[in-house]
């Protein structure tokens, strides 16, 4: 996987989503047009179940651009999935530190979903 850190966005396959799917043509920004489209398209897979997790996070803490509520409700439901789930757990080399990133990132979404209510 190529993770570095304990966050879902540390890792070089949600690395390279980013960059490769909502880059503008290697500018660094990231499109807010399609944004949300292309999100919809982001799967997790037995290699990384928290691919779209990852994502998510690192269009929002690197964009700013307003992730759509029902991406970030899919974000939600696949991190809460990954707390709960042992045996992904269990391949972390330090899995008390990615609960905790996990459910920072929980937080992350439930307060993102909560602001884009109101």
């Amino acid at each position: 996987m190529g993770a570095w850190g304990n966050r879902s966005c540390d890792c070089d396959d949600v690395q390279d989503e980013l960059d490769n799917r909502f880059n503008l043509q290697g500018a660094g920004a990231y499109n807010p047009y399609r944004l949300n489209d292309q999100l919809a398209k982001v799967k997790g897979d037995t290699y990384n179940p928290t691919l779209l997790v990852g994502v998510v996070v690192g269009v929002l803490e690197v964009s700013g651009v307003e992730v759509s509520a029902e991406n970030l409700e899919r974000a939600l439901a696949e991190a809460k999935n990954a707390v709960k789930d042992k045996i992904y757990i269990a391949t972390w080399k330090q899995k008390k530190d990615r609960v905790r990133c996990l459910r920072n990132e929980i937080r992350q979404f439930q307060r993102h979903i909560k602001r884009s209510q109101s």
